[in-house]
């Protein structure tokens, strides 16, 4: 699969073609978030193709021959302005093989009455036939989406399922889970199940019934360390490293949350908002607050010293791993190991 390449049409640019009525011809949806696209799918339909003809007016296709495609884009659509025609796995778009060449010679002369869609996980091989002759005006780039995006877009999938949450809930959620969007479609749906008739979804609920992700998971971790809570933090790693993580991992994502607590920390001694702080850390409102309320309660961890020694200790055995002298085996008890000697001065 090809890295991501550069000049890509964005989603909303995308959508609002859909809305305007300029969606037709060939298109190529490439990117990780397959949810989005099937997002997009859905909004064509509803665009162009009426109420029970939708059979007469798609086609789905899987890995067809480049007749197939022909056919189904010269289809005249039936009581409707546009014909939708899907394409998956389309046999050499990212492989090593070259798409039929009239295939690409054939994707710039699709009929306007039609919307075609080449479907990709991943990014295609601009140096290929097929996404040349589409060109990067009609590829479009599903990427994961940002923390503001995907905070909206929660409030929106809530919506649909006539639930309602603020936004700090759903950072909170998107935090917790990650921005994947099919992921967090189960998550959201699970979350109604939860509430029963209740409609508003709380921070409460998400702590309660959300799945955590690894990074979730090390931020729960690091939080114990940062409050002292020894037990609680070899609880956390244990099952951590039992569900497949390894020592290196944990090392890695535990510096990083020491290094966003101490930017915090200065970021604050230079009297920065706390919008700015939460912005230049990465650190979601919920966890912004919780720092502020540890150094209000002037939680040892968070202590200038404190951190900037943890900070020091994560590098060392960073490097000392890097350069041979320690191993991976026992690599995360020895920092807990560290981190707690830290706080005890």
């Amino acid at each position: 699969m090809a890295d991501k390449p550069s000049g890509l049409v964005d989603r909303s640019s995308f959508l609002a073609s859909i809305r305007g009525d300029t969606a037709g011809g060939a298109w190529l949806l490439e990117g990780e978030e397959d949810n989005l696209k099937d997002e997009a799918i859905a909004l064509i339909r509803e665009k162009y193709l009426p109420e029970g003809l939708e059979e007469l007016n798609e086609a789905a296709l899987t890995a067809p021959d480049t007749d197939e495609i022909i056919a189904a884009c010269e289809t005249i659509p039936f009581m409707a302005d546009k014909r939708l025609v899907i394409v998956r796995d389309l046999p050499g778009l990212a492989g090593q093989r070259e798409t039929d060449d009239r295939l690409a010679d054939y994707v710039p002369h699709v009929p306007d009455t039609c919307v075609l869609l080449l479907l990709l996980h991943g990014y295609a091989n601009g140096a290929k036939k097929l996404p040349k002759a589409i060109g990067k005006k009609r590829r479009v780039d599903f990427c994961p989406m940002g923390d503001a995006e995907v905070s909206a877009w929660i409030i929106r999938r809530f919506e649909t399922e006539g639930k309602h949450c603020d936004s700090r809930t759903a950072s909170r959620l998107a935090f917790t889970v990650g921005t994947d969007t099919a992921q967090l479609t189960g998550e959201v749906l699970k979350l109604c199940a939860y509430i029963g008739a209740r409609e508003k979804v709380t921070e409460a609920d998400v702590a309660a019934v959300a799945t955590q992700s690894r990074e979730y998971a090390a931020y729960t971790l690091t939080d114990a360390v940062v409050a002292g809570q020894e037990a609680r933090a070899w609880e956390l790693m244990h099952t951590l490293q039992r569900q497949g993580e390894d020592d290196v991992g944990l090392l890695a994502m535990i510096s990083s949350q020491f290094r966003r607590t101490q930017m915090a920390l200065i970021m604050r001694y230079e009297k920065r908002s706390p919008a700015e702080i939460a912005q230049a850390t990465g650190m979601p409102p919920f966890a912004y607050d919780r720092l502020q309320r540890q150094i209000a309660s002037r939680v040892p961890g968070v202590q200038a010293r404190v951190v900037k020694e943890s900070v020091a200790a994560c590098l060392d055995l960073e490097l000392a791993f890097k350069s041979g002298r320690i191993t991976q085996n026992g690599l995360g008890e020895t920092l807990l190991m560290r981190l707690f000697a830290i706080q005890k001065g």
